[in-house]
């Protein structure tokens, strides 16, 4: 009989502060009103009194390969003291592997690798990370990773963003590889209809292996043809307002479908300004509400891209 496998929960909102929650097995918590997974820079993680503001309700760390000021050693030796973290995804460059063994030398929470210049070949052997995040990959592909992983009893897990379908089929492959023991993530859990019959219920934190034959799912033909015909939600434009404790205040567009990482790399769209997860920042995110003031201040985003503010404009 096939053992339950962990399952790692993300939420839909990713980077964005919001009202859906997230648990986290390997750290056994829930998650409301917090990022779920993804480190975002227009946050202060590290507050100057010490304590936490974003990062105490979040434990996995993703920094999505850095992209701040910030010296990584002292950033995560001082948020590995907060007693929620679990771990660090990506906090460097992937380019930079010999940097990557020197923080899995002087951090004592695991190093998670997800991006990866050498595609998880070179880097592995090396000992670039404690823990290896793959997916959306050819089975063939994963498989052979899975065997290098397996060699060196490295564990990891696939990263396969999709329905119960794709949950069934990772379920399988993660059962199969033999290290494959880091808890994984498909996302399915947002999901308000789908197109299956049945459903892949995590229990803490663990789902269970389907034993009947096939990927162990039903397709539902009478969903999949109500969904195929469903017109996807029009996303509304909405505004970052970032303010520094001394007055300067940052405004960005989100822009549906051209923004990208912009929430967690800004730096790969325009580099305005030296970013860190400590700096003393807060963030709110101003939704189009009607107003003239929206209404003007989008307009003139849109002329300029970024619109910096000094204290007492």
């Amino acid at each position: 009989m096939h053992q339950p496998i962990r399952i790692r929960f993300i939420s839909l909102a990713m980077a964005i502060a919001g009202s859906l929650w997230t648990y986290h097995p390997a750290l056994g918590i829930v998650i409301h009103d917090g990022t779920s997974a993804t480190t975002n820079p227009a946050t202060n993680m590290v507050s100057p009194t010490g304590n936490s503001d974003g990062w105490a309700n979040v434990g996995w760390g993703d920094f999505t390969g850095g992209g701040t000021d910030d010296p990584m050693v002292d950033l995560l030796t001082r948020l590995q003291e907060y007693p929620i973290a679990g771990c660090f995804e990506d906090p460097i460059d992937e380019k930079d592997i010999t940097g990557s063994i020197e923080l899995r030398q002087r951090i004592r929470l695991p190093i998670v690798r997800h991006r990866a210049a050498l595609d998880c070949t070179y880097e592995v052997l090396m000992g670039a990370g404690d823990a290896y995040i793959r997916g959306h990959q050819l089975i063939g592909v994963a498989a052979r990773q899975a065997g290098l992983f397996a060699a060196g009893n490295i564990p990891f897990m696939l990263q396969n963003v999709g329905t119960t379908i794709s949950c069934a089929m990772t379920t399988h492959m993660m059962a199969a590889f033999p290290s494959a023991t880091f808890h994984f993530v498909t996302c399915t859990e947002i999901w308000k209809e789908d197109v299956v019959e049945e459903r892949l219920e995590p229990v803490n934190g663990f789902v269970r292996v389907s034993e009947t034959p096939g990927l162990g799912v039903t397709l539902d033909r009478g969903a999949l043809d109500r969904l195929e015909a469903l017109e996807p939600p029009t996303q509304s434009r909405w505004i970052i307002a970032s303010s520094y404790a001394e007055g300067t205040r940052l405004y960005c567009p989100f822009e549906p479908g051209t923004s990208g990482h912009f929430l967690v790399r800004p730096d790969w769209k325009r580099g305005l300004m030296p970013f860190s997860h400590c700096a003393p920042i807060t963030t709110r995110y101003w939704d189009d509400d009607g107003s003239s003031e929206f209404i003007e201040m989008y307009a003139r985003l849109e002329r300029e891209g970024m619109v910096l503010e000094s204290p007492g404009v």
